[in-house]
């Protein structure tokens, strides 16, 4: 701020972005930001930061307690004057330093001292390739990675997982897949209070392998066992690991039980082909990097080499089509018992047995307490279960062990934000961030949190950065269009839809042209979306293929045909949208079925809806998901009844196991039917005030019908201003929509007659 001349403005500002001062204060100093730009821009340019540090009460009792210190330190005439009793900048500025690196939940963990050396912990480095310095192959890699697959089998050893010595060298600054310098390889091990470190060289790649390697005493530096071995012609890298660690094992420097323990062959629980496992580590490297498409691509291209990669599977199954989940089960005893158990709960996962999923991540933690990979599974779980506290407990177990672990960070942004806790939110934002710089996905996620607040401008910037930094980063080119949408900025949704509907990805294409079809449909042009709908199609890039729909289709087309009243073609589509789930997902007998049942009651078909209630009760008494789906439909049959409360009721229930749009939405509208007014007004505020995806989904039609309701509720609380405010958004929204539309011929009506209220 050495632009402007007046010192006091300078103190004031960090008093300012920390909100400690009084009314007058406060206006006081935004005048001044109206006639100093070189503060306005300072104080925008703080921005982000200010919101972390407004919200962080730590911060606020240190720099109180400080103020309060200094005033006393001042001269009693002095005491009588606001302006020099403020706290000086340089202090609030150490002090925000200070809380922000000891807040409560560690997010930065700093000592100034190394943490000491656990005695059996050992961290592999990965393996400098003097045959091949670029080391096109990444045989580096895939030895230290073997290596580690090999040691942690030992119950005598906490051999440090690849992902941490990865996620400290990206910390360090180092390339991704070089082997570190000495120096830098003693810095992975002390951070990660590794007692013992092996750092090892390909020493020759033809005509055979010949691999060397060292066991290091981290604390004195001093090397204990050098081993050396030479491959024959043909043999493979995993043979050579396996003679290599069993020679490691058997100095004496390590645990001598570790002599007794038989030495697994890696072939047997990994693969036998280099080719397949350099791909499933990159696999791996992309999926924590949330590159889906490039991990999807790596494991299927590592079962080109290897059809029977157990763990290739596993990943498919996740990530792409679930009935691969079958084909890691088969494969399954050629895997490590640690790997066993993640199949295992993915199997329980995918049939919606969380417990059980989460017991098999606990099996692993009883051989592995510091497996971080296991903690943060059951995370995951937690947030399926929308028990975002227990997400949260175990997340800072991850971060305990692995402070620089990216993913966590990024569900942990989510988690804070689900239990509205937006100060650690963006705490927990900001530090993935830090770890991850180079990556899209954690500007991703800041949008992400931006939008479920609201604001829109800031979400559009870090999206926008987010495909700086990778341009097919597709989710946030969807999600970039979909805020311009938010913005009734039209014209610049389908410039970037237009992007989608470019790409080289035959699915992002087909799903540009599905998200400009939203377009109409947000302006109550409903008519125009449906013929836009219809022309989603697959195109001639699928050399020929017959067209056809996706099943989201069908369920936005029986959305608009609800809104249209048209509720005979509305259950027509979404009966097809059933059958194709029924076909992906046969086994599934609930799955949106609460939609299929509020459209046959508004059909009037009663009895078909009561039905539909009885064999959802039935089938999913023991299914989280399926009971929210069962508590919904059943709010729908009470609703058509005129039994409001227990509509009420139902949605209530619904709400405690899942907070979905969908249910926030008809449990407002349930509100406001039962006469539970400031309830009604509350949620639809909340429902207004900001966006997520995650939730919401696509259904904007229906997001701008929150207006009228909103109205509706503010016209019965009798707060009139505020209706004609609402009313008046929706018609503009809608002011070119097709005619017709109940609700805003309504909503005219009701502008107009309170125009003439004073």
């Amino acid at each position: 701020m050495a632009g402007c001349s007046d010192k006091r403005y300078q103190d004031l500002r960090h008093a300012y972005e920390l909100n400690l001062l009084s009314a007058e204060e406060r206006l006081a100093f935004e005048l001044h930001l109206y006639e100093c730009d070189e503060c306005f821009d300072d104080v925008r340019a703080f921005r982000d930061e200010t919101l972390m540090l407004r919200h962080d009460r730590d911060l606020k009792r240190t720099v109180a307690m400080a103020a309060d210190q200094h005033s006393r330190e001042e001269e009693a005439p002095a005491r009588r004057r606001r302006w020099p009793t403020l706290v000086p900048a340089f202090v609030v500025a150490a002090l925000a330093l200070i809380v922000l690196v000891l807040h409560p939940w560690h997010i930065e963990i700093s000592p100034t001292e190394e943490a000491e050396a656990v005695p059996d912990r050992l961290a592999v480095m990965y393996f400098t390739n003097l045959a091949n310095p670029e080391d096109t192959t990444q045989l580096g890699q895939i030895a230290a990675n073997l290596l580690i697959t090999d040691l942690r089998q030992s119950q005598y050893l906490q051999v440090v997982s690849d992902h941490r010595v990865f996620d400290v060298l990206r910390s360090l600054g180092q390339k991704e897949t070089a082997a570190p310098s000495r120096d830098v390889a003693t810095e992975v091990a002390r951070k990660t209070k590794a007692h013992w470190m092996i750092v090892g060289t390909i020493l020759q790649e033809n005509p055979q392998l010949v691999i060397s390697a060292e066991l290091v005493d981290v604390p004195s530096g001093l090397t204990k066992a050098a081993v050396r071995v030479d491959g024959e012609p043909g043999q493979t890298i995993f043979a050579l690991v396996d003679i290599l660690a069993a020679r490691l094992k058997s100095d004496p420097s390590l645990p001598t039980e570790i002599r007794n323990e038989p030495n697994p062959h890696l072939a047997n629980v990994t693969t036998n082909s280099p080719q397949a496992y350099r791909l499933y580590l990159e696999g791996v490297r992309n999926f924590y990097r949330f590159y889906i498409a490039d991990a999807v691509a790596n494991f299927e291209q590592a079962l080109t080499f290897d059809s029977s990669f157990a763990m290739a599977y596993y990943y498919l199954a996740s990530l792409k089509d679930n009935e691969l989940i079958g084909k890691a089960l088969e494969y399954a005893d050629q895997v490590t018992p640690a790997e066993q158990h993640y199949i295992y709960s993915l199997k329980a996962m995918l049939a919606k047995d969380y417990d059980r999923a989460i017991g098999e991540y606990e099996r692993v933690l009883e051989y592995y307490p510091d497996e971080k990979c296991a903690l943060y599974g059951i995370a995951t779980l937690k947030n399926f279960q929308t028990k975002y506290a227990d997400a949260i407990t175990y997340l800072r177990k991850v971060i305990e062990i692995d402070s620089s672990f990216a993913p966590a960070y990024n569900l942990l942004t989510y988690m804070y934000d689900y239990t509205g806790d937006f100060e650690n939110a963006l705490l927990a934002i900001n530090k993935y961030i830090e770890l991850a710089p180079d990556d899209a996905n954690p500007y991703d996620s800041r949008g992400d949190l931006y939008s479920r607040h609201g604001m829109l401008d800031d979400a559009i910037a870090s999206y926008t950065l987010a495909l700086q930094k990778r341009a097919d980063f597709y989710a946030s080119l969807e999600k970039l269009g979909i805020m311009y949408l938010l913005k009734q900025d039209y014209a610049k949704a389908e410039s970037v839809f237009a992007l989608l509907k470019s790409s080289d990805n035959m699915g992002q294409r087909l799903w540009g042209r599905y998200l400009t079809a939203t377009i109409p449909a947000m302006q109550g042009k409903f008519n125009q979306a449906l013929q836009e709908y219809g022309t989603c199609c697959l195109d001639s890039a699928t050399g020929g293929t017959p067209p056809q729909r996706y099943p989201a289709i069908y369920k936005a087309t029986a959305e608009i045909y609800r809104l249209q009243g048209r509720l005979d073609l509305a259950l027509a589509d979404f009966n097809i949208y059933l059958a194709a789930i029924r076909k992906a997902k046969p086994d599934d007998r609930v799955y949106d079925r609460c939609m299929y049942t509020q459209l046959l009651t508004e059909a009037g078909r009663i009895k078909e809806a009561e039905e539909v209630v009885a064999t959802l009760k039935r089938d999913a008494i023991d299914d989280p998901g399926g009971r929210v789906t069962y508590l919904y439909a059943s709010a729908m049959v009470a609703q058509a009844a005129k039994d409001n409360d227990a509509a009420v009721n139902d949605l209530e229930a619904a709400m405690t196991l899942s907070n979905t749009f969908a249910i926030r939405t008809k449990l407002a509208e349930a509100y406001l039917r039962a006469g539970r007014l400031s309830k009604a007004v509350t949620l639809f505020e909340k429902l207004l005030a900001g966006y997520d995806m995650s939730s919401e989904g696509y259904v904007f039609a229906t997001r701008v019908m929150l207006h009228y309701y909103l109205g509706l509720a503010y016209e019965q609380s009798l707060w009139y201003d505020k209706a004609r405010d609402q009313y008046e958004q929706f018609v503009n929204i809608w002011k070119d929509a097709d005619p017709g539309i109940k609700e805003l011929e309504d909503a005219r009506a009701r502008l107009a007659r309170l125009k003439t209220k004073t």
